[in-house]
């Protein structure tokens, strides 16, 4: 199945046959957070189907993906993602038990490297470095 990534992240699948096509968002729960919006689509834990000749409408589409980027900005295990609303990748670490750890990147809208620090027990620690748009380090902290 084709699948569209951000930032290595699969957040949207598509499949088709000659009379149905799929959209998969790859999650078990966004479609049914979406609820009533998908009230006249066959939907599945992960997906929506449509009719080959009718195609899902751009509002269904947005609706999906912002559920989608905003399931990865919530997780409290594993990676996290946390993107601004156009797609570009605002932060990204790991967290553990609800707790920021390890190494985080934070970035600007424009997709450059904006901050770059670890967490410990959900504390900041170790250097903390600031970059300007060109990636030179500006500022540099120790916790």
């Amino acid at each position: 199945m084709p699948a569209i990534q951000l930032n290595g992240i699969s957040i949207a699948g598509y499949s088709a046959n000659k009379n149905q096509c799929g959209y998969y968002s790859h999650s078990g729960t966004t479609t049914t957070t979406a609820g009533a919006r998908l009230d006249r689509y066959t939907t599945t834990k992960s997906g929506i189907n449509f009719a080959a000749d009718k195609p899902l409408p751009t509002s269904v589409l947005r609706l999906m993906i912002k559920l989608k980027l905003a399931e990865l900005g919530d997780k409290d295990h594993g990676l996290r993602s946390e993107f601004y609303a156009d797609g570009q990748l605002k932060a990204q670490g790991k967290m553990s038990n609800g707790t920021l750890t390890g190494r985080w990147k934070w970035f600007r809208q424009d997709g450059s490297l904006m901050r770059v620090g670890s967490f410990r027990l959900g504390e900041q620690s170790g250097t903390w470095t600031t970059y300007d748009r060109d990636g030179n380090p500006t500022n540099s902290t120790q916790h």
